[in-house]
């Protein structure tokens, strides 16, 4: 969650999207009231349920070919059709199929090696240099980097200005780099903006390995769809890692990327049925500064493993679906946010990337200094109130599968719409700061099944719904836990539902699973590393399945 502080009319006003908390001068407070929050980032309001995406982020590797470009025969290709292009430092020469259509030159102090028409060209050797493809549009290309390194000082490394589709086949057992200039020519509309670059549907595929570095703006880009499957990816010193604009998917293959601005992405905007990402299977892992997996409209995660190590928000698209997969998230802001979508404005404005409500307000000389980093009512029940303020969203989390963990320096599982969950291991280790939660949604949280546990701070703690089939648990602590604490969850009988440990201080413990009965008194202990029991537990709060009201 992210906060834009403004300080008017004697009041710190925090402009988030679900509510609005003011904190009145010290002169006149003597209370402080903050509502349930979320970034300009999250914006949810009336406006956003005007219009609907349409699209569908699929699920399963049955409905690759009807969703997007990709066919399992995009690698096929004949030894006699394809064209040889040799990299020679400054120069290259090429034998075969269409070697008539390949020509070599020099601009701006580097080969550049031009290929028109489509067809199959195989590429070896290492090049200073760039190499621009042009195809008919009803055109394929298929680009085989067989041992391949090329060199741009002004361009793209590889550039794909037109074709139907175009393939990237990362030959078995080939190491491959693909490295770009940091400048481009400010003359040129719609310049090549990637490392690899395609203007065309793009597949990479094979199994070998390719290494981009993208050093004026993105790794990979595809103009329209962009599909992976076989081969190990590894994105360097990008702005944006691997952009795929109409969708992106990731079928199987090892996906490494280390970017400032978004990491593995689709970000069309501008068409209700794109803006589409699709995680189906294979390893991805993402250190960015900025969202590490984010689509426009929808996202969903089926199989796989994501690791996100470092992000502002780990996984954001207006509707979110996961299915399966094993997943580790790390964010200074919210782990997973569920906002913007098609129709709705902008959600990349971030006036305080940390979403510190808690932290200290604009240092004119009117306000504390040191405002406190959560609100609590004591131990027992959480603190009461109505659950969103603001009219919710049309967007959405649904989990049905796969293990989740979350460590976020703001939200954890955010949504501004609805939380739906009915299957899966999920574990959110929410803020220190009392102005965000370990979850939050502007509209319900409906569980009926799954596995739920969230902890962190209890100013904005927040549950899901006490009509849900499943029964949870939220319990404000009695003192703040500090990090490396285990704590169990017992109920009167002191029987143990479940037992964790903290990664960081907590104050509020979230749980719902089949063992949490409603109408069932439970209580939460400090204990011993190792014990079976509660018997030498510290109790720490007190509180019935299914009988809470959210934080406002």
């Amino acid at each position: 969650m992210t906060l834009s502080n403004r300080f008017s009319e004697g009041k710190w006003t925090s402009h988030g999207s679900k509510n609005t908390a003011a904190f009145v001068t010290l002169a006149l407070a003597s209370a402080v009231t903050l509502s349930a929050c979320s970034s300009d980032s999250d914006e949810a309001s009336a406006d956003e349920t005007a219009t609907e995406s349409t699209a569908v982020a699929i699920t399963d590797v049955s409905n690759l070919e009807d969703a997007t470009h990709y066919s399992e025969s995009d690698a096929d290709y004949e030894e006699a059709d394809v064209t040889e292009i040799a990299l020679d430092g400054d120069t290259a020469s090429a034998t075969g199929a269409n070697s008539d259509g390949v020509a070599v030159e020099e601009a701006d102090g580097e080969a550049v090696i031009t290929v028109t028409g489509g067809g199959t060209y195989r590429f070896s050797g290492e090049l200073s240099g760039h190499v621009v493809i042009t195809a008919d549009s009803e055109e394929d290309v298929q680009v085989i980097l067989n041992g391949a390194t090329i060199t741009s000082d002004t361009d793209a490394a590889v550039s794909i200005t037109e074709a139907d589709e175009a393939t990237v086949i990362v030959a078995d057992g080939t190491e491959n780099t693909l490295t770009d200039g940091s400048t481009r020519d400010e003359d040129v509309d719609d310049v090549a903006n990637a490392a690899l670059y395609s203007k065309a549907d793009l597949t990479i595929t094979g199994t070998g390995q390719l290494t981009v570095d993208g050093t004026y703006e993105d790794g990979i880009h595809s103009k329209d769809g962009l599909v992976i499957t076989g081969p190990n990816v590894t994105v360097e010193d990008a702005d944006d890692g691997i952009i795929g604009k109409d969708y992106l998917v990731l079928v199987d293959g090892t996906v490494d990327i280390t970017s400032v601005d978004t990491g593995f992405g689709s970000d069309n905007e501008d068409d209700a049925d794109r803006g589409w990402l699709s995680i189906l299977g294979g390893s991805i892992t993402v250190d960015t500064g900025d969202d590490a997996i984010k689509a426009e409209n929808a996202l969903a995660i089926a199989e796989g493993t994501v690791l996100v190590t470092a992000s502002e928000e780990a996984i954001e698209a207006a509707n979110i679906e996961i299915l399966g997969g094993d997943i580790d998230l790390t964010s200074a802001d919210d782990a997973i946010n569920a906002a913007g979508g098609y129709g709705t404005e902008s959600s990349d404005t971030d006036d305080d990337p940390q979403g510190d409500m808690g932290g200290q307000p604009p240092q004119n000389g009117e306000m504390p200094t040191d405002m406190p980093t959560d609100m609590t009512q004591g131990g027992g029940q959480p603190p009461q109130g109505g659950g969103g303020m603001d009219q919710a969203g049309n967007q959405s989390v649904t989990i049905s599968g796969g293990t989740i963990v979350m460590d976020a320096e703001g939200d954890g599982l955010d949504s501004n719409g609805s939380i739906t969950m009915t299957g899966g291991d999920v574990t959110v280790n929410g803020p220190v700061n009392g102005g965000n939660g370990a979850i939050d949604f502007a509209g319900t949280f409906d569980i009926s099944g799954g596995t739920l546990l969230a902890i962190g701070s209890s100013g904005m703690a927040e549950a899901p719904d006490t009509d849900s089939d499943q029964a949870s648990l939220s319990i404000t602590l009695s003192e703040t836990v500090n990090s490396g604490a285990t704590l169990a969850v017992a109920d009167a009988d002191g029987n143990i539902v479940t037992t964790f440990t903290t990664i960081k201080e907590i104050q509020s413990v979230v749980f719902s699973s089949a063992d949490v009965t409603s109408g069932t008194e439970y209580t939460v202990y400090q204990v011993e590393d190792g014990a079976t029991d509660v018997s030498d537990g510290t109790e720490l709060g007190t509180g019935t399945a299914g009988e809470y009201t959210n934080a406002m």
